[in-house]
């Protein structure tokens, strides 16, 4: 799941804001990473200030630039997709703090979820999402139990966009694909894009105002966020392609401070209002107080239907890194024929 897209327009106001706080906080003694957006700067001075603590914060766009930043930096708190869990399992395996008392407040059927894998104690859900389709009802419609070839095939001469991510594309394409060796997948997804104007990024705020825009693969949060700035659009998950999708947050030390800023981040106080915003899924269940009417008749489907969705595959770490290669060999002989 990113959130890059949706707050990529409040760069420009935050960044001055942002060097500020680095400056003060260079030697803090809580360091965060988190997707670029998903925390508002003023809820940091405000754990900060409950916590008594200073605390840095570090954002990425996306799965690869959290690997590098990770890799170069001694965070304290990382929130990260599910999905590179086995990627790092190893080092961070109960590193932190123990969050099970934070699990347990969970609501009853997302703890079921959470429980059908096994992860470390440090380890516990940020947030959830699925995702899905937005498109525009004028060039065309999608139906929940549509097939993969026929929403594209629906699509010839429109707009199309697909979310830069190996896994959750690479498992869209792979439904419409009887081999699953790389040569039939690159073969396949040329041939469900053939003929469309196609866009691979995560970044749909553009694309979904053209008025030639047809249907974006994207997540939940990021396509209702879209909707709300876009009214005539819509969006429909389907059960046989639609994944849910997670993020964790995971300590890496047992420092007081730490315990205090995690437990306050991960609590139903905190996230309520940062997933609303977001327009993504609180695994406390769905807050009491929100308006917009789209999102809560998509958590609530969510709520109702999540056993008929599966879990993102977390992948084996030489796994997931043949299906980074395959993605990034995919998205170079695209672009080479352009």
């Amino acid at each position: 799941m990113i959130c890059y897209s949706i707050f990529r327009n409040s760069y420009e106001k935050n960044n001055n804001f942002v060097m500020f706080f680095f400056k003060i906080y260079a030697f803090a003694s809580v360091n965060i990473i988190s997707w670029w957006g998903y925390i508002d700067y003023e809820l940091i001075s405000q754990l900060s200030l409950e916590c008594k603590s200073k605390i840095s914060y570090d954002e990425y766009y996306s799965i690869k630039d959290f690997l590098r930043r990770y890799k170069k930096h001694n965070y304290s708190i990382i929130i990260f997709p599910a999905q590179i869990y086995n990627l790092i399992s190893q080092e961070i395996n109960d590193k932190g703090i123990n969050l099970n008392d934070i699990r347990n407040e969970y609501h009853p059927e997302i703890l079921n979820l959470f429980n059908r894998q096994v992860y470390t104690k440090n380890v516990a859900i940020y947030s959830l999402g699925i995702t899905g389709f937005i498109y525009n009802p004028l060039h065309i419609h999608i139906d929940r139990n549509d097939e993969v070839k026929n929403i594209f095939q629906n699509a010839k001469d429109k707009k199309i966009a697909v979310i830069d991510d190996p896994i959750e594309s690479l498992h869209l394409i792979s439904q419409s694909t009887e081999n699953g060796n790389d040569f039939e997948v690159e073969k396949n997804f040329n041939n469900l894009i053939k003929g469309t104007k196609y866009l691979i990024t995560n970044d749909t705020i553009k694309i979904v105002k053209d008025k030639n825009f047809a249907f974006a693969y994207s997540w939940v949060g990021t396509s209702l966020k879209r909707m709300s700035e876009n009214p005539h659009l819509k969006f429909t998950s389907i059960p046989k392609l639609s994944y849910i999708s997670a993020d964790f947050i995971a300590t890496l030390d047992k420092n007081k401070d730490t315990e205090c800023v995690a437990k306050k981040l991960a609590s139903k106080e905190f996230l309520d209002p940062v997933l609303t915003r977001t327009f993504y899924f609180s695994p406390y269940g769905i807050p009491e107080k929100i308006q917009d009417k789209k999102y809560l008749s998509e958590y609530e489907d969510f709520i109702d239907n999540h056993h008929l969705l599966k879990w993102l595959p977390v992948l084996k770490k030489e796994d997931y890194q043949k299906k980074i290669n395959l993605w990034e060999k995919i998205k170079i002989d695209m672009s080479n024929k352009i």
